[in-house]
């Protein structure tokens, strides 16, 4: 969906496999001290969308920032029921503090709802996107929300030196549980 282009009646529905993709990996630990640098991971393809390779350069040219990042040429490394390809995947995104949400295919990320389920704070570059439940969740508090790919290294900084990167991982966490778990968007679409 584009923000741009919708209608007072549509509403966006958040990605439903989240737990499934991640084999309902559990239980949730934040990183729990802040290190000396910011972390920013991605493990994906490239392939999806021309902006992830935009992104991720421009991650790879901002200093202190530590990167740890995992290109794939295919979709789930071409080998989406692979254990050792889900792992590594989740493992990318439990040791870092922020992962690239960006827009895959469509104007949307599955990556968006899996770093919130893992209890990992999203990198978002908007691409005119509508994010789930925004009328109930301040996302511009919550993630490093980036309006364009400018802000990046800015908005990121912000964020580490401003934030209790603890208490944002947890919120991240709690936004899941609360709004993002299918049984909880179910009843409050349904409301």
């Amino acid at each position: 969906m584009y923000k741009s282009q919708q209608k007072s009646n549509e509403y966006l529905l958040p990605y439903p496999l989240t737990k499934s993709d991640l084999r309902n990996e559990q239980p949730f630990d934040p990183l729990l001290k802040k290190g000396l640098k910011p972390i920013v991971g991605f493990c994906g393809s490239i392939i999806s969308h021309p902006s992830r390779v935009q992104y991720i350069n421009k991650l790879k040219q901002i200093p202190n920032i530590k990167k740890n990042i995992i290109i794939k040429t295919e979709y789930w490394g071409g080998k989406p029921h692979n254990i050792d390809v889900i792992e590594e995947f989740i493992n990318n995104i439990k040791n870092s503090y922020f992962t690239l949400s960006t827009r895959g295919t469509g104007n949307w990320s599955a990556r968006f709802y899996q770093v919130l389920y893992l209890g990992r704070i999203p990198l978002v570059v908007n691409t005119d996107l509508v994010l789930p439940f925004e009328d109930r969740i301040n996302w511009r508090e919550a993630i490093v929300f980036c309006d364009s790919e400018n802000d990046i290294e800015n908005n990121l900084k912000n964020f580490w030196n401003t934030k209790d990167i603890v208490q944002s991982q947890i919120k991240c966490k709690e936004i899941y549980d609360t709004y993002l778990d299918m049984e909880k968007w179910c009843k409050i679409i349904t409301e």
